[in-house]
């Protein structure tokens, strides 16, 4: 199916990520856009799916609660622990993507999705999180940080790809598939030095 699949068992601690190695370099200046498809399948108890640009300190991603409740979350370890923003369905600022909003847009979370991570760093940009859908970006939600925030919103931005699921608790385990992404600067990519890597 030209995708790779995620999958946990049964065990209450069962998890399974799936990472870049390569922890891909922020312009300063230009806005970093971010594209993930994936299908997380239905919803499976006390089982959490995420995919997005992050790793375990910060990042960006999107996220299916085990009662199916789809979530936008911001990742920050300023405090010297990962602390996180979410925001629920119900909760997005631009357009809820249930039908009812400019957009038209109605998510069937059981299907393919595309999702697409737009931010500008500078420490207190902006960060857009959405949808693309029959070819036209749908933005979900909008994280305002400059004039909101006493720091930074997140430590680094330079981060991997990543699609994880974990289990939290009793559960058959569950499955999604993971099919394509990409991270790309907007605005062109120099850079002077070497890249290094780890073969593990």
């Amino acid at each position: 199916e030209a995708a790779a699949r995620l999958s946990t068992n049964n065990s209450p601690r069962s998890n399974v990520i799936h990472q870049t190695k390569f922890y891909h370099h922020y312009m300063p200046g230009k806005s970093q856009l971010i594209y993930s498809s994936f299908n997380f399948q239905n919803h499976t108890a006390n089982v959490i799916k995420r995919t997005g640009y992050f790793d375990d300190n910060d990042g960006i991603f999107f996220e299916q609660a085990g009662d199916g409740t789809l979530t936008w979350v911001v990742r920050s370890y300023v405090t010297g622990s990962p602390v996180e923003r979410r925001v629920t369905q119900t909760n997005w600022s631009a357009d809820v993507c249930d039908g009812s909003g400019a957009s038209g847009f109605d998510i069937d979370i059981s299907k393919t999705q595309l999702i697409f991570i737009d931010f500008q760093w500078l420490g207190v940009g902006k960060v857009r999180c959405g949808f693309v859908h029959d070819g036209v970006p749908v933005i979900a939600h909008e994280f305002n940080n400059s004039n909101n925030l006493p720091t930074v919103y997140m430590s680094n931005p330079n981060l991997p790809v990543r699609c994880e699921m974990r289990n939290q608790g009793i559960t058959n385990g569950a499955y999604f598939d993971q099919i394509c992404s990409t991270v790309m600067s907007e605005g062109g990519y120099i850079e002077a030095g070497q890249d290094w890597g780890a073969t593990t």
